[in-house]
């Protein structure tokens, strides 16, 4: 079960990511005579996404070693973001992205390798 868990955290973080991303700056808060919250739709299932990812989180943080699970899990967060960019975003990247990813897949391997 921990680790269908962890599935699901890490497609909720990373859609809230990238919901929020494609949502664009469409957050509006206003202080003054009264206070106003206005938020797009697309934004809102992004901070769906995270808020559900959390409570995930932070059950799963009691089921796996601390010291292995969070980084493992951060930098496959990150990757996935990366390829999000990529292939969804069209972003542009450089060898210095490639070494990086290179460098969070080698450290997940180192990681997550038991004797």
């Amino acid at each position: 079960m921990k680790y269908i868990l962890t599935v699901l955290y890490l497609t909720f973080t990373s859609l809230g990511v990238y919901l929020m991303k494609i949502g664009g700056d469409s957050l509006k808060i206003t202080f003054g005579h009264s206070f106003s919250l206005k938020i797009g739709m697309i934004t809102f299932f992004g901070f769906l996404c995270y808020a559900i990812s959390f409570l995930i989180y932070q059950k799963l943080l009691i089921q796996f070693d601390l010291s292995s699970f969070v980084p493992i899990v951060t930098a496959i967060v990150q990757i996935i973001v990366f390829l999000i960019g990529i292939f969804l975003l069209k972003e542009k990247i450089n060898i210095v992205n490639i070494f990086g990813i290179i460098f969070l897949i080698v450290g997940v391997l180192l990681l997550a390798y038991k004797k």
